[in-house]
């Protein structure tokens, strides 16, 4: 079950209903020590800062909200029974702010939380209030204010001090000879001496006439926030600093370097969802920025990542042909910030360490990259931890796999997650994204490949003399007896069944009589209307009880965080004839998807009993309430000035349900030509007042994931057999 968290903000009491007792209060500068948040920019010169406009003021506090937030409120992490179903939790903001009539607007507030709930895989809700006494910008601004010299600045470009964005740097400076304002989140003070070594190779290779601007933000808070050591909003302070600095030199875009691998970070293991993996520059996230930072400043404006398309290997490899292969040892990408020390900056557990030394070998680069600069050496040492032993054979796991995929179906078939990225390419079709991020996973693959050759060469004795441990990555990969002891969570899919048709994330996933799977990703209605129809096989179903039964679906899946509310509404499951969704432009809270959700599902079940007693009189006088609540929504007087004639909104109805599977079908015929036709049959699919799957014989589907059935049980839909034997 969720858990709801009231954020309450500078000061703020706590709103009516809301136990007082158990809200988390943050202050920025000020408050109670054990409430203190502290924010610092440093490098900022207070001469320029006085012109930034205060809504980015209140951006910038919102951020460092958020960030610590998301640190104070404790993550479900031992939730493995559920797969991590109890990770996300809900997260009520309440915060002062300088332009409350800017940060009330639906639009913003859709996109605000629609943005947050996708990075931070938490449940965002906000509420804003006029700012009594607001902090001025000056006040969180260090005493380092160096005055901008040089050429005016053509480029804004996040820097972590990290592998990719040392590359993006180099490339700036060297290649593009941008003069570059960087913007860099310090979060401890471990990393301040290394950002300031790599500062001043930056300030060398960019000489005296364009000298870049490095504008950093550090937050910390009271240690008894600090509950959550995940930092996934850390990526929204970041760029939320950088529009800031963008405002100030007057650009209308910003950059991030991260190689497309890690913007994807397709999940290790199959079965673990939500969250778990980071999203920071995921296409959806970057589109995020994009909408949120262009209404802002009421022009359009840009977040990108250069760095898309590339592996982690390539990313090496610009470096070293840059020549600028001694600064690699000067970055860090290390996630385990904690066990940092001046002889191991690196971990060398954590999969950004992993990522990072295989590229390494993939290119044979692997002496610029020292490892005595690593705590613990993954390739030759075995791991104590469970955790880190299924990281590291999920991680080799999950590249072989991906090598050895062949077509973009088969892609998304496999990981239907690349459904939430393809949409957000600019100026490219779901189709080209796809072929371009199979490409980009096969060649990561064949890195991995390399690297594996390179380090099984080189310890190629101790692996015919047995002298490295078990659990090492070097036996992980040469040992075939390791494979039986693989653990449980990177165990292969069970046999799947001969007929099923099932939602994985965005896409739809069908197989036909033992054939080929394949995804169905660019009908959402369609398909939903024709799951729900073969899933009530041989019973006769109305328009109104397949439309309400599917949007009753689409409010489950977005109240159990499966999709966002604004998905709900872009990706067609709130139909236009619904009930209002939304008012103006708002995205829709929780409390009215389960309202909207509660009347249908109550008319759902008196109708069923009306059918059940024999009663077509209530019958019919239930689906008379059930296409009123359906079409509230819509306009009462047509184009010709008459009021509608409920006959004639039926009968689009009908047309609206029966177009939408065609065209469903008419796409399923592109990969299975039987299943089309089986479809097609109209004597097997009725569609229009009638709508019934009643083939003969019976045939037995499956329309939930093997995850979610394992999960939870009482999803397995409970349909009666046609004869012994069989099972749905």
């Amino acid at each position: 079950m969720r858990t709801n968290n009231v954020i309450l903000c500078g000061g703020l009491t706590a709103p009516a209903k809301t136990n007082e007792d158990d809200a988390i209060r943050l202050h920025l500068l000020h408050g109670p020590p054990e409430e203190k948040v502290n924010l610092r920019i440093e490098a900022l010169p207070q001469s320029v800062s006085c012109s930034l406009p205060p809504v980015y003021h209140d951006l910038i506090e919102i951020a460092a909200y958020v960030y610590a937030a998301d640190q104070a409120v404790r993550r479900s992490c031992q939730d493995t029974d559920t797969f991590g179903a109890q990770w996300r939790q809900s997260l009520r903001f309440h915060l002062p702010v300088r332009c409350p009539d800017f940060w009330k607007r639906p639009e913003v507030t859709a996109t605000l939380s629609d943005l947050l709930g996708f990075l931070g895989d938490h449940f965002f809700t906000f509420h804003f209030y006029p700012a009594k006494k607001p902090v001025p910008l000056q006040q969180y601004l260090g005493l380092e204010a160096p005055a901008i010299t040089g050429a005016p600045f053509n480029q804004v470009a996040m820097f972590s001090g990290g592998l990719d964005s040392l590359a993006g740097a180099i490339d700036e400076i060297e290649r593009e000879r941008n003069h570059v304002a960087f913007v860099t989140h310090i979060p401890t003070s471990k990393n301040i001496g290394i950002i300031r070594r790599l500062r001043e190779d930056l300030a060398k290779l960019a000489g005296p006439s364009a000298p870049p601007l490095h504008v950093g933000m550090e937050v910390n808070k009271a240690k008894s926030l600090g509950k959550e050591y995940t930092q996934r909003t850390r990526s929204f302070l970041f760029a939320c600093l950088g529009a800031a600095v963008a405002k100030l030199v007057g650009l209308q875009s910003l950059r991030f370097y991260e190689n497309g691998v890690i913007s994807l970070n397709l999940p290790l293991c199959a079965q673990v969802v939500g969250g778990r993996a980071t999203r920071t520059t995921h296409p959806r996230v970057l589109a995020g920025f994009s909408k949120l930072f262009s209404l802002l400043s009421e022009a359009t404006f840009t977040v990108e990542n250069p760095y898309l398309w590339h592996t982690k290997a390539d990313v090496v490899r610009r470096i070293v042909d840059a020549g600028k292969g001694p600064l690699i040892a000067r970055s860090v990408s290390c996630a385990h910030t904690w066990e940092r020390t001046n002889e191991h900056t690196h971990c060398g557990l954590c999969s950004q360490c992993l990522d990072r030394r295989l590229a390494m070998f993939a290119i044979g680069a692997e002496d610029l990259d020292p490892a005595s600069h690593y705590k613990f050496d993954i390739f030759t040492q075995a791991p104590s931890r469970d955790a880190d032993r299924i990281l590291t054979a999920g991680y080799i796991e999950r590249a072989r796999t991906l090598s050895m995929i062949t077509s973009q179906n088969e892609l998304l078939a496999s990981f239907p997650q690349m459904g939430r990225a393809v949409a957000y390419i600019p100026n490219q079709s779901p189709d080209q994204a796809a072929q371009r991020f199979l490409d980009l996973h096969k060649r990561h693959g064949r890195d991995i490949e390399r690297a594996l050759e390179s380090l099984v060469k080189k310890h190629a004795l101790d692996v015919v003399h047995r002298r490295l441990p078990g659990d090492c990555l070097i036996r992980i990969v040469t040992d075939t007896r390791m494979t039986a002891q693989a653990p449980d969570a990177l165990a292969t899919t069970p046999d799947l069944p001969a007929n099923y048709m099932w939602r994985r994330g965005n896409v739809w996933e069908i197989r036909f009589s033992n054939g080929k799977s394949f995804p169905i990703q660019h009908h959402e209605k369609g398909c939903a209307y024709l799951h729900r129809i073969l899933r009530s096989q041989s019973e006769i179903l109305s328009v109104s009880e397949v439309r309400s039964a599917v949007a009753v679906d689409a409010c489950d899946m977005a109240l159990d965080g499966q999709i966002s509310e604004q998905e709900l509404i872009t990706s067609g499951f709130a139909m236009t004839h619904g009930l209002p969704m939304a008012d103006g432009g708002a995205a829709v809270d929780e409390t009215a998807i389960a309202s909207y959700r509660n009347e249908l599902s109550k008319l759902r079940d008196l109708l069923s009993d009306a059918k059940e007693f024999n009663n077509p009189e209530e019958a019919a006088r239930i689906e008379e309430v059930m296409d009123d609540v359906l079409r509230r929504v819509r306009k009462d007087v047509g184009p010709d000035g008459k009021s509608r004639k409920l006959q004639d909104l039926r009968k689009r109805e009908r047309d609206a349900l029966r177009n939408n599977i065609d065209r469903t079908i008419d796409e399923i015929r592109e990969h299975d030509e039987a299943l089309a036709n089986h479809l097609a049959n109209r004597k097997l699919l009725r569609l229009g007042v009638e709508n019934c799957y009643d083939p003969e014989p019976y045939v037995s589907w499956a329309f939930d994931p093997p995850s979610l059935v394992a999960a939870h049980p009482a999803a397995t839909p409970k349909v009666a057999p046609r004869y012994a034997g069989s099972s749905a």
